[in-house]
This record gives C-alpha cells, structure tokens and sequence, in this order.
C-alpha cells in the first residue's frame, strides 16, 4: 500500500473542503446506470452532516446526476471530480474512509478489490462477482440495491470503530491471499500443468 506524505494528503483534504470531522465516502465508477451511483447519492441526503461523498469517474450519467445533486442541496457534501488516472486513485483512498458502490450489476469488481487491499471498508450491494469475494459483516457490508433506507444503515453500521477495524483487516487479509497475482499465476500453472 503507497503511503503519502501528511503535506499532500492535507492539500487535496483542503481542496476538496474535507474538515477532520468528516466521513468520506468515494467511488471508482463510471457514470451508468447499473453501478448506481444515483442511489448513493440519495443515501448521502439521509445521513449526517458530516458525510461527503467523492465521485471518480466520469459517464453519460454525470449532468443528470448533478442535477439531482443539486435538487438534494448536497453541492458541499458530493463532488464529481472526472476522470482520475489509476495511479492517483491511492491519493483519494488515502483521505477517505469508506468505499461505497452501490451496483445493479457487476462483474467480477477489481475497484471493490483495490479499494479492500488499500484497506478501506466497502459497502455494495449483492450482486454479480460481488458475492465471490464479500461477506456481509465479516469482509464488507452488504446492502439492497435501490434502497437507500439500506444503504444509509450500511454506512452507519460503520461508526462501530471495532466492527469497522474487524471489516477492513479481514477483507484486506482475503485479497493479499486469495487475489494477489504472484498467488493467482501459480493457480494458474498448477491449473496448465494438470490439462
């Protein structure tokens, strides 16, 4: 896991409007309908304050997702910050604490994966390749898709430092043994070598 200087995590906090009080939530995601970005965004309304929400990517979604933004008055707590090269997506993890998608549909969700070995809990919903890797409560949260109510209660269930802590140690422990590529590539001759 890349570790960045205090100086550059302080100045994207400061330029994001990030206060040390603040939950921050992200997202990898382009911006269509089945990675249901729009449904996070409703849940954003439902929780305190002090929860922002930082979008990465960018999609045909994007005005009509502002717009609701705006219908929400959540301009100061969502920010839509485009496309984000992935070798700067470590930057925005660094400052955040929670990564949420909330999918219609999914395959086999590497974000999900980078997002878990970088040590972030997740919050998605149960669909696609999601379930191959998340367990509700024991290496994510899982919610309902299109249910905000859920996905506002998946969010909070993490307030619980020692449930949070538990989540983020057990779904980085399963990728570093279970997805790392040294790993996956030794299945994979051991797989070549039995044809």
């Amino acid at each position: 896991m890349k570790e960045f200087p205090e100086e550059e995590k302080n100045n994207l906090k400061e330029r994001l409007n990030i206060k040390n009080n603040d939950v921050v939530l992200v997202t990898t995601s382009r911006l269509v309908l089945k990675n249901g970005v729009k449904d996070a965004i409703k849940s954003v309304s439902l929780l305190p304050l002090n929860y922002k929400f930082l979008i990465l990517g960018e999609g045909d979604l994007r005005a009509e997702l502002e717009t609701l933004v705006g219908s929400l008055t959540l301009n100061d707590r969502v920010k839509f910050l485009g496309f984000v090269s992935h070798d700067q997506i470590p930057l925005y993890f660094s400052v955040s604490d929670i990564f949420i998608r909330t999918s219609l549909s999914e395959g086999l969700g590497n974000s999900f994966l980078e997002a878990m070995a970088f040590g972030l809990p997740v919050v998605a919903t149960p669909v696609g390749g999601i379930l191959d890797f998340l367990k509700d409560g024991e290496t994510g949260i899982l919610v309902k898709p299109e249910d905000t109510f859920s996905i506002k209660e998946g969010i909070l269930s993490l307030e619980d430092e020692n449930f949070k802590n538990s989540i983020k140690y057990n779904a980085k422990d399963l990728v570093l043994n279970k997805y790392n590529w040294e790993i996956i590539s030794k299945d994979f001759d051991n797989l070549l070598e039995n044809i």
